[in-house]
């Protein structure tokens, strides 16, 4: 009987040691490349916490979790990177699995400090309609391209890609000598809609701006 009851204490100490360790804090990444996958991961971990494994995610979370790969990709706020991007993506299924049995809760604040533009909503749209345009232009134009699995959103930021790319293309005709120079300042529009605030915020203006049936 004593023995048993030592043995009980021994497997319970064991237990609160381990579970000691499972929830001690993890320090976030101080690699770009490696603290935007972290963040991806932890925030899809946020998302799904409490849910079937087979929850679908919506497309605000969709995006939510897009942010951080969008955001190291559009680091220097020239132009979108789309292999930091595509290494964000691919690498952030390995990182859940890591991070699943880790207390990946204490990351979600470092996470939100380290990419503040997750957290914040975007400032309004300028006036001008070439920089508005372009601005929402670049970030429709881009979720439409990786809304895949939204095809009601694909088709809703394809319409939108549209209506103000035409309200900027006036000006665009008279900046750009070319195909390749239109990409170009695309790419920076792209970018710096990227770092504004939440897409959501953003594509909300962009919405009310160019709204369907309008121009």
């Amino acid at each position: 009987m004593k023995r048993a009851v030592a043995v009980a204490m021994a497997l319970a100490a064991l237990g609160a040691a381990l579970g000691a360790c499972s929830a001690r804090p993890i320090e976030l990444p101080a690699e770009p490349l490696t603290r935007a996958t972290t963040c991806t991961a932890v925030r899809t971990l946020e998302l799904r916490d409490g849910k079937s494994a087979a929850g679908a995610v919506s497309f605000a979370g969709f995006t939510e979790i897009l942010h951080f790969g969008m955001l190291v990709a559009a680091r220097d706020g020239l132009e979108v990177n789309v292999n930091r991007l595509v290494t964000v993506s691919h690498r952030a299924p390995a990182m859940m699995e890591e991070l699943e049995g880790e207390n990946w809760r204490s990351l979600v604040e470092p996470c939100n400090a380290a990419f503040p533009e997750t957290q914040r909503p975007a400032p309004p749209l300028p006036d001008d309609a070439y920089e508005a345009g372009m601005t929402c232009f670049g970030l429709a134009d881009f979720l439409a391209k990786t809304a895949g699995d939204y095809p009601a959103e694909q088709r809703r930021f394809t319409g939108l890609a549209d209506r103000a790319l035409a309200a900027a293309r006036p000006v665009l005709r008279q900046r750009a000598a070319d195909n390749d120079e239109a990409g170009r300042l695309a790419g920076g529009y792209t970018a710096r809609a990227f770092q504004a605030g939440t897409p959501a915020s953003l594509i909300e203006q962009c919405e009310r701006r160019f709204a369907e049936g309008e121009g």
